[in-house]
Formats: C-alpha cells, sequence, structure tokens
C-alpha cells in the first residue's frame, strides 16, 4: 500500500520600499487624474498601480527560488518531496502606502 500526500505550503514575508516623489509619479502616470493635485491622488494611486505588478513580480520571483525537490528525513523514514505544479500561489495579502 502506498500514500500519495499533497503539502500545501504557506511563506508569508513582509517587503519594504521607500520610493522618491519622482518614481512614485512615474509608477503612477497612468492613473492620475490631472484634474486633482497629487498630494490628494498620491497613496491611493500608487497602491492601485502597485498592486498587481507586485502581485507578479513576486510570484516571478518566488517560483524562480522554490526547491524542485527537497530531501527530508522523519522519524528515519526519507522523503523526497517534489515540487508539484508549474506555478507558484503568490497573493498580495496587504498593501500599505503612507507618505
Amino acid at each position: 500500500m502506498t500514500f500519495n500526500i499533497t503539502a500545501h505550503i504557506n511563506v508569508s514575508g513582509r517587503y519594504k520600499v521607500s520610493l522618491s516623489k519622482r518614481s512614485a509619479k512615474a509608477i503612477c502616470a497612468e492613473f492620475l487624474d490631472p484634474d486633482e493635485d497629487w498630494d490628494s491622488q498620491a497613496e491611493d494611486c500608487l497602491s492601485c498601480a502597485l498592486e498587481y505588478d507586485l502581485e507578479e513580480i513576486m510570484r516571478d520571483h518566488l517560483f524562480a527560488a522554490l526547491p524542485q525537490k527537497v530531501a527530508a528525513e522523519i522519524q528515519g523514514a526519507k522523503l523526497s518531496l517534489q515540487l508539484d505544479g508549474e506555478e507558484a500561489s503568490i497573493e498580495l495579502d496587504e498593501l500599505e502606502v503612507e507618505s
């Protein structure tokens, strides 16, 4: 008799970055409302602009870093865990923008 086991591993991390006003405006260029001043829309604009891109960037980087095979031993039993699937599942849980 054999047992097929699938383990879903969730990893959490917090990344931070500081952006200059110039960089922030470049990121937000296509989202800016020309009728509003920058200061009133900066945080919401950055949040919208970054949400999708950051998730995609992290998915690409983290999938590349995931080991395809992990050898382990538990209570004397040797295991060889194989990464199952073509793509890492990465979800941006929270995005905080503060000025």
